[in-house]
């Protein structure tokens, strides 16, 4: 049987994790690894059993229905409408969604099978094993899946810049270039920490070694990684309002996309405040969760941000689908008394009803820009960076109307 955490080992499988712990975590390789870890929290006077286990697994499953509604409910929405199609940004989530999904599921396991959640002294050596295991998949998850998610997000923000300017559309390429590298980069010192790789996910295969394996510094790894993400979230976070504010669509829309890229801002803060409650505990097993909070929120709320413009787009163009049916808002039927005269209202219903089977090519920016003023079809045909906006010419007559 395992011995608990911080006392010497009871076998040469908890022998083994102690001497790893030693060599990968505290880098330290002059020690009797039957001392246990001396270092290790001990139980205080009178202590009365607590754990936040209970409160973990509830909120990891908040946090995954957060991350997996509304990227079902974009793939739905892209399904369903005719109007769009998926692009390499759908794709993209996607791959995020799934990433960031695995995570809180991890966090749920290290809860059961590793003793997260629970004071370090009622935990074994072997749950400590699984423990450690947990927390360095999850960081290399965590740091890709920002990644993916940022790339996502730039990939719309690159057709907004198509319909700006080209300085913009060249910062977002090169933009684009540095998130690809931030993931690579994620991907493979996360994976390579130690020398041999596996080591930095098992203690016991550490320890087990006949000399120390070679690891990278583990606080140095994690700050640079997170300075890097919240740098190129506050510039992505930045650049969408400064192009939006410069195209000319309807106001209300604008509205909406900022309120948006609000919501991205509440990302940023996660990854702020991820920076300012790095710890360093002896006590893991328990003061993990004052990082967990801010991973989850930042992939949760990273999830949402990238999806919402296209759920926007959906529920709008459905909106204005469904009272084009019925004949219109009261500022559109107004809007087209005053532009077609005496003109029959079976030929104004037909009107707006062709009006609506226009077809567009565009990924997410569908039911976004068509400029400052009414264009034909000539002018603005339809296509890939170029797209016939059927409700901004809905709007602008509702507003002539007014």
């Amino acid at each position: 049987m395992s011995a608990f955490y911080g006392q010497p080992p009871n076998t040469t499988r908890d022998a083994d994790i102690i001497r790893g712990t030693f060599w990968v975590d505290f880098r330290i390789d002059t020690f009797n690894a039957s001392d246990g870890i001396p270092i290790a929290p001990a139980p205080p006077p009178g202590y009365v059993h607590e754990d936040r286990q209970a409160a973990i697994i509830g909120g990891m499953v908040v946090v995954l229905v957060a991350i997996v509604a509304p990227t079902v409910a974009r793939v739905v929405a892209r399904c369903r409408s005719a109007d769009m199609r998926l692009g390499m940004d759908d794709w993209t989530i996607m791959l995020a969604a799934t990433l960031a999904a695995v995570y809180p599921c991890v966090q749920m396991w290290m809860v059961v099978q590793g003793g997260g959640g629970r004071h370090s002294w009622e935990n074994t050596y072997e749950q400590w094993e699984k423990f450690v295991f947990g927390l360095s998949l999850c960081r290399l998850l965590f740091f890709v899946t920002v990644g993916l998610i940022k790339i996502s997000i730039t990939l719309f923000v690159r057709r907004l810049a198509d319909r700006v300017s080209r300085f913009w559309r060249w910062a977002a390429d090169i933009f684009l270039v540095t998130l690809v590298l931030y993931v690579l980069g994620a991907l493979f010192w996360n994976s390579l920490f130690c020398m041999p790789p596996r080591a930095w996910f098992s203690r016991q295969y550490a320890g087990s070694l006949e000399s120390p394996p070679r690891c990278s510094d583990d606080m140095t790894n994690a700050r640079v990684f997170s300075i890097i993400h919240i740098v190129q979230s506050f510039l992505l976070l930045g650049a969408p309002i400064v192009i939006v504010w410069n195209v000319k669509i309807n106001t209300n829309k604008k509205r909406r996309l900022f309120a948006i890229w609000i919501a991205g801002a509440v990302t940023v803060l996660g990854g702020v405040l991820q920076q300012i409650a790095f710890v360093i505990t002896n006590d893991l097993f328990w003061q993990y969760t004052s990082i967990l909070r801010w991973t989850t929120l930042d992939l949760a709320m990273g999830t949402l941000t990238a999806s919402l413009p296209v759920l926007d787009a959906y529920i709008m163009g459905s909106w204005h689908t469904a009272t084009s049916v019925l004949g219109g808002t009261s500022s559109e039927r107004r809007a087209a008394r005053l532009q077609l005269g005496s003109e029959p209202t079976n030929v104004r219903m037909d009107t707006l009803a062709s009006r609506n089977r226009v077809k567009s090519d565009s990924d997410s920016t569908q039911n976004i820009f068509v400029g400052g003023q009414r264009v034909s079809d000539e002018e603005f045909p339809l296509g890939d960076h170029k797209t016939v906006r059927v409700e901004e010419r809905r709007d602008e007559e509702a507003d002539r109307g007014r």
